[in-house]
């Protein structure tokens, strides 16, 4: 198998597509429902088609290309999973493809070819849950295209002013999907001391085209005048870093097994074989560069589940084609390709069948046992964001934890008109108030109070 990989022929990715596709497959009966944050970025998706803005309407702190994707998802395929996953699935490949093309043209390795992009495929269905519509697949790829432009640089140590400014840009778009790929920019800025020495302006440069895309979102709705909206829903909650986790540490450790064994023996096969360029060896080190900065990332990331790790499947592929290359006897890299193959999948398989007690995906899904409402325009105030399952989102408040002030304290002025635009542009037919916030909201918008009946814990609309 190594052997077929190994040669430069573009037509080997056929195989690692038809792999792809088949695991994708799998992975999508085996997860029958929406997760959370495919819930949650369909209730942003929809709200963006309903002609609502973005942070200025929608309170919420989805990053703006990540919000957009999601209402692209919504106009091609409404709320159909299999076609949302079936891009994330060519998206992945495209990754894979990518990363062969990027190691051959930069000679990586002395012997071209896609044995890379094979192990790529294997690494991101880890976990099964990696075809689901979300930001990091997205963001990962624009990450992949900078790190290409990074490897350009330091091969040819040239002072190529636009190569920075697309590295640049790219790095910065990706933090447009997932803010917390911010920490790339201090890994390739570190890189790119130690090995292309760049002048001072030439570092201003690389700043200022990887803060472009912000100054563009930033310049755009201080245009329209909803910079404060802009910062208090989007800048200050992704500055927060505090990490809402869907799947236990345990967990993840369980899922990453056998690729984290797979990695320590690419470390001790170059601690004791080091015969390699001083190109290659730079590259080496960029990518434990680009792994430590990604598990610091994962770390910090706002949302973590097992998907998050696709920002390590690049670099962890490398070493790991690293280490099987550099194995003497081919039958016996074979032999571990197919140990690496097999027992991933079967981890991963296993774990999200339920078959293995340590591995929980309890958390990744917003089910609930209420079928009282369906097919509504709902509002929820709390973050149970289950009842969105088979309901619409009304009003501004997909993101509870930056709206709850909100309901609290309807008594200021600003909550009052947000409250009452929210209200008039977008009614719910149902309000869903476990903590019965809404008659301090009727006592400064006593008009509502007419609109509605209360039943149990839930307002329902007066038709009429």
């Amino acid at each position: 198998m190594i052997r077929f990989f190994s040669i430069n022929d573009p037509y080997r990715l056929l195989i690692v597509l038809a792999f792809m596709i088949l695991m994708g497959t799998i992975a999508h009966r085996h997860l029958p429902e929406a997760t959370f944050a495919e819930t949650k970025g369909t209730v942003v998706g929809e709200m963006m088609s309903d002609g609502l803005l973005l942070y200025e309407e929608i309170r919420d702190s989805t990053p703006p290309l990540t919000a957009i994707i999601h209402r692209a998802a919504v106009g091609l395929f409404d709320r159909d999973l299999a076609m949302r996953r079936s891009v994330i699935v060519l998206l992945l490949f495209l990754q894979a493809a990518l990363l062969g093309f990027l190691l051959n043209s930069n000679r990586a390795f002395d012997q071209p070819g896609y044995l890379s992009s094979f192990i790529y495929a294997v690494l991101v269905f880890f976990s099964f849950d990696s075809v689901t519509y979300t930001r990091e697949v997205w963001a990962s790829l624009f990450l992949l295209l900078a790190m290409d432009r990074l490897l350009r640089q330091i091969q040819f140590r040239s002072q190529n002013e636009s190569n920075l400014t697309i590295l640049g840009l790219f790095t910065g778009i990706s933090t447009l999907f997932v803010f917390t790929y911010s920490v790339f920019y201090i890994a390739i800025l570190i890189v790119l001391v130690i090995n292309s020495r760049p002048q001072l302006r030439q570092i201003l440069l690389f700043t200022t085209s990887f803060l472009f895309p912000h100054i563009v979102l930033i310049c755009v709705y201080y245009l329209f005048d909803s910079g404060a909206a802009l910062q208090s829903s989007f800048y200050a909650p992704n500055f927060e870093f505090n990490t809402r986790s869907f799947m236990e540490a345990g967990s993840i450790l369980m899922l990453a097994a056998v690729p984290i064994i797979y990695l320590l023996l690419a470390f001790a096969m170059a601690l004791r074989n080091s015969r390699m360029t001083k190109y290659q060896s730079q590259i080496f080190q960029i990518m434990i560069f680009w792994l430590l900065f990604g598990i610091t990332e994962i770390w910090i990331a706002r949302q973590r589940t097992a998907q998050s790790l696709i920002v390590c499947a690049a670099p962890a592929a490398y070493l790991i084609t690293f280490y099987l290359i550099k194995i003497q006897r081919k039958r016996i890299a074979n032999f571990m390709l197919l140990v690496l193959t097999g027992a991933t999948i079967t981890t991963g398989g296993l774990g999200i069948s339920g078959k293995i007690k340590s591995i929980d995906y309890s958390f990744n899904f917003p089910v609930t046992e209420n079928n009282e409402h369906t097919g509504k325009k709902i509002l929820v105030l709390s973050d149970k964001i289950d009842y969105y399952n088979k309901n619409h989102a009304a009003g501004f408040f997909p993101e509870w934890n930056l709206c709850e002030p909100i309901f609290r304290e309807p008594g200021y002025y600003e909550h009052v008109e947000i409250l009452y635009q929210a209200f008039k542009k977008s009614p719910p037919e149902v309000i869903v108030d476990p903590e019965n916030l809404m008659p301090g909201v009727f006592y400064y918008l006593p008009e509502l109070s007419t609109a509605y009946r209360k039943s149990g814990d839930s307002y329902f609309k007066i038709s009429g």
